[in-house]
């Protein structure tokens, strides 16, 4: 792991403590110039882990709270490399779901890439991007409309998604904890990754690396109740061995 990856480990370590960290308090303990650590959580803010204010930062609240238009542009590279790798787990005649997110907004995207699929999704946006590809039979299941990113969400959700079975479900994640497994901000958001799990023959979670490690307010599931977990860059070694003792299919840029 690098130096820089350690530094943002340790800052996340401390951000899940005290819920607010210092430059200078940083700079000490990490034995670096304060000028690194702006750096750093400059890169980190980027990348949806914290949020900068005067002298420091604290956490990120959660990303459903931020627009969509702004979610989509933090971490752009490490979703489209996800979502490179998530595609070839598609195969022509699946049916699939693809849950509200920005990473699997990213494999919407790609799909035009694959034969011929039937799309659910909880997502107008992700249903709009698929429709436009004139390649896939896109369904929109009901519910109550969530402003900021176009999602559809709530117990008439819930209720649609249980009529159906699936080959497979991709679905982002808020926090992949090696100890506390999957975790979410959001109530509607763990509960329909619960059902999707249950409805589905292959269950698959999308996180880029700055999720991993990293803990949320709700224990949406444990790790072994996926199969298969997609992230852009090789996980923290503890993260590694909680999937493999769950036996989580792993796939890493």
């Amino acid at each position: 792991m690098s130096l820089e990856k350690v530094r943002h480990e340790h800052i996340l370590i401390r951000l899940t403590s005290n819920k607010k960290v210092s430059v200078a308090s940083l700079a000490q303990e990490l034995e670096v110039s304060m000028e690194t650590v702006r750096r750093d959580l400059k890169a980190m803010e980027d990348h949806g882990q914290l949020r900068r204010i005067h002298g420091g930062a604290v956490p990120v609240v959660g990303e459903q709270d931020r627009p969509l238009h702004e979610r989509t542009r933090m971490a752009a590279k490490e979703k489209s490399r996800i979502a490179a790798l998530a595609v070839p787990l598609l195969k022509a005649g699946m049916t699939v779901f693809l849950d509200t997110g920005t990473t699997t907004l990213a494999v919407a995207r790609e799909l035009a890439r694959v034969a011929q699929l039937t799309v659910f999704t909880n997502s107008l946006d992700i249903a709009l991007v698929v429709s436009q590809q004139n390649r896939h039979r896109v369904h929109a299941v009901s519910g109550l409309l969530r402003a900021n990113d176009n999602a559809l969400l709530g117990y008439d959700t819930l209720d649609s998604v249980r009529k159906y079975t699936f080959d497979i479900a991709l679905m982002g994640i808020a926090a992949v904890h090696p100890e506390a497994g999957l975790m979410d901000y959001e109530d509607h958001e763990a509960e329909l990754r619960r059902v999707l799990v249950q409805q589905s023959r292959a269950s698959v979670i999308l996180a880029d690396y700055s999720k991993l490690g990293k803990k949320a307010r709700i224990h949406t599931l444990p790790l072994s109740a996926i199969n298969i977990m997609v992230t852009n860059a090789k996980p923290i070694d503890a993260v590694t061995a909680a999937l493999q003792q769950a036996e989580v299919e792993l796939i890493h840029g």
